[in-house]
């Protein structure tokens, strides 16, 4: 798809939604501005937008769809499989998120003014999703993709976290590290990210919150275009000739 091809798609997906610039710059973590420019300028957009932009509207399309089934099923000769409907829980943007409060259980909307929804198969009550925006998570998860939260849940070595520090004013995405009376987060873009944060765990003055991140749905083509981004390649493309 082109950058003229993404802009078309784009207006007509918000004529067709009657979704508004702001209502849109919401759903895919970006400023109301932004969003402006990149259907008022003639400057094409870049290709990490513009899988943000079709994975966001594939992403509405689907959920919108899925409300309205309650079940999925797909038959193979004599066999059924069913499919449990995804459970659908708050979807906040970076800035939305960074208000969720730190010592109160439930849902984060009971908090926080939110309208978007995203489904995931394993949430737990109070867990929420947030919506990527940015290069801080890149490779592995890039903009658009939708994270659920673990709330509440101990994260453990190893584990992609979002972690709302007292000197940010938004969470970070960083990989958990534990120490055993403090933890270490490490920056998931290794190009672009920070220098290692560590903290005491008993030192709340320093840290809010540090939840794991337990499900994740992003747009595939978008990631291999970050992992090319990202100078990352996938065994195969060594042995063919990728076009």
């Amino acid at each position: 798809m082109t950058s003229q091809e993404a802009k078309t798609y784009l207006i007509d997906f918000l004529r067709k939604n009657k979704i508004d610039q702001k209502e849109f710059a919401k759903m895919i973590g970006k400023s109301e501005v932004t969003i402006s420019r990149w259907l008022n300028s003639d400057k094409p957009l870049s290709e990490s937008n513009i899988n943000a932009i079709k994975f966001i509207i594939w992403s509405y399309s689907s959920e919108k769809s899925k409300k309205e089934i309650p079940s999925l099923s797909r038959l193979s000769g004599d066999v059924s499989f069913d499919v449990p409907p995804p459970v659908f829980v708050p979807l906040l943007t970076v800035a939305q998120a960074a208000e969720v409060a730190c010592h109160t259980s439930g849902d984060p909307a009971t908090n926080i003014q939110v309208g978007e929804q995203s489904g995931f198969m394993h949430p737990k009550p109070g867990d929420f999703a947030i919506v990527v925006s940015g290069s801080s998570m890149m490779p592995w998860y890039p903009p658009g993709t939708h994270i659920l939260v673990g709330r509440d849940e101990i994260p453990k070595t190893g584990d992609r976290v979002a972690a709302m520090l007292a000197e940010r004013t938004e969470p970070v995405f960083k990989v958990f590290i534990d120490h055993g009376d403090s933890f270490e987060l490490l920056s998931i873009n290794e190009r672009d990210g920070l220098q290692p944060i560590r903290l005491n765990k008993m030192d709340r003055t320093e840290w809010y919150w540090c939840w794991p991140i337990k499900e994740s749905k992003r747009d595939e083509r978008a990631l291999d275009a970050a992992m090319r981004e990202f100078g990352i390649h996938h065994f195969w493309e060594k042995k063919v000739q990728v076009k």
